[in-house]
């Protein structure tokens, strides 16, 4: 390391100098170009200094008492691995453990990599924050701070083989909330599918179409609504945590499992009086209440609702907003013999059977779930509203379908974990998990005296340079630059 920094304070402020210069005389040079020339030769000196580390340690390694009794060195190998400061080569040597006959480079695994290891974890990191939001192209050329480019195939290896942790076992709260009623909203994506597993593996269904659609599933609890703002005309979720699937083959009951599991961790459930489910009365959404128990009910989402009648209803132009009254009235009322012969009506003026048969789903809409509707006349809790179609927007529709993108599904799946993980607020540098093989203490701090004391020397160096050299080339550097500056303004 300290050789790495007495170079840059010999050779660079040179550099550096130029660079501030330049920015001067060139009318043309913006101020963006010079921090992108000074930028360099910092981004070069951490390169030399984290290769100066990375050897040091193997010569400590190799000076190791303890590693020359148990392994014995077979050859010096060159590794080469991408960082965001550029490619890293150095050379580690290459060991055999004189009992087993087991070949292995050691520092490798002092430094939590493998044979197969091509990026640092910077590297993963900033591919994955990317990625969250842009295509694998443009992700994989923001991978680093160089020019050094990493393909859209390795950043698709990079997302699939991630490890994304849900919010079950978190553990947000010190001690379990108590609150009277949770609520859940739940909806799906439809994600279009490039292939399946693999290229050329979609199935033609029965009308001719391919089937290439995925539904990723959202899943999200709340503790209720609250204003945000002076004005207070917007509204945020209370405590809202988000779930989807962990995997393409988990089922529904799965996921409300996982769901169950975080409510039992988070919640006091024998406080908790109800749980309302809300959602647009999917098969895989009214399951939930079979895993979330007796204190569930299911809420219709009045954004479908809405949405049914309007379609029924569409067909009477100027007249739709009369026959829509009366629906909701009926609904209001809660007389459901009055709904019945609303629609009775309805399909009596519908001009096609296509309109007839659009009638005929709204009303069997609406009476499978009768009790999920009328449920909002005299409960305000469950007359919060549901938020889900906004969400799934937001969270998967912007990266996943909101654009003519095509996907796998395991592509898919992994992108709406990563999503639903960073709207729960979490970090894509607490994804890195490295696995390093455990070393004996005794060993390694061993290793790390023998690195300080054969750099300690270095250090004195490096002092005396950092309070002479540098500092003369600091005051050189302003001397010039105030000169510079004199020209510039004519003074």
């Amino acid at each position: 390391m300290y050789d790495s920094i007495l170079d840059f304070i010999t050779d660079s402020p040179a550099v550096l100098e130029e660079a501030i210069n330049n920015f001067f005389a060139d009318e043309e040079m913006t101020l963006g170009e010079m921090i992108k020339n000074i930028k360099n030769q910092t981004d070069d000196l951490a390169r030399r200094i984290t290769i100066e580390v990375l050897e040091q340690m193997d010569k400590s390694i190799k000076a190791n008492g303890q590693r020359k009794a148990k392994y014995s060195v077979i050859r010096t190998d060159e590794k080469t691995l991408l960082s965001t400061v550029g490619l890293l080569k150095f050379n580690r040597c290459y060991y055999k453990e004189k009992s087993s006959g087991d070949r292995v480079h050691i520092l490798d695994s002092v430094i939590g990599i493998t044979s197969n290891t091509k990026k640092t974890e910077d590297v993963v990191e900033r591919i994955l924050n990317h990625a969250c939001d842009s295509s694998y192209r443009i992700s994989g050329e923001d991978a680093t701070y160089t020019d050094d480019l990493v393909s859209k195939q390795t950043v698709m290896n990079v997302l699939r083989h991630q490890v994304i942790p849900d919010a079950v076992g978190m553990k947000l709260a010190n001690q379990k909330k108590q609150v009277k009623y949770l609520l859940i909203n739940a909806d799906e994506d439809h994600v279009s599918l490039q292939f399946q597993k693999k290229k050329g593996d979609l199935t033609i269904n029965e009308a001719g179409y391919k089937s290439n659609t995925y539904m990723p599933r959202l899943v999200y609890t709340f503790d209720g609504v609250e204003p945000v703002g002076k004005a207070g005309k917007r509204h945020q979720l209370v405590n809202r945590v988000c779930f989807t699937e962990n995997s393409v083959a988990e089922k529904p009951a799965e996921l409300w499992e996982r769901v169950m599991a975080f409510i039992d961790s988070e919640y006091d459930y024998d406080y908790l009086e109800k749980i309302y489910l809300m959602g647009d009365g999917a098969a895989w959404i009214k399951g939930g209440i079979d895993v979330l128990g007796a204190k569930a009910v299911f809420v219709l989402d009045k954004f479908h609702l809405s949405k049914s009648i309007a379609g029924a209803t569409a067909f009477l132009g100027e007249d739709a907003g009369t026959a829509k009254d009366q629906i909701w009235d009926s609904i209001s009322m809660e007389d459901k013999e009055w709904f019945k012969e609303t629609m009775g009506n309805l399909k009596k003026l519908a001009p096609s059977a296509g309109i007839q048969s659009r009638i005929d789903d709204c009303r069997k809409y609406i009476l499978n779930h009768w009790n999920s509707i009328i449920i909002r006349n005299n409960d305000d809790t469950a007359n919060v509203g549901c938020s889900a179609e906004g969400l799934v927007s937001h969270i998967f529709s912007d990266r996943l379908s909101s654009r003519p993108l095509g996907w796998s599904k395991e592509g898919a799946n992994k992108m709406a974990q990563l999503r639903v993980f960073k709207a729960n607020g979490g970090k894509v540098v607490d994804l890195m998990e490295y696995s390093k093989k455990k070393r004996e203490i005794e060993y390694k701090n061993e290793m790390i005296k023998q690195y300080n004391e054969q750099t300690q020397y270095k250090r004195k160096s490096y002092e005396y340079a950092l309070q002479g050299t540098i500092v003369n080339s600091i005051m050189k550097q302003k001397l010039m630059l105030g000169d510079t500056v004199s020209n510039v303004i004519g003074f």
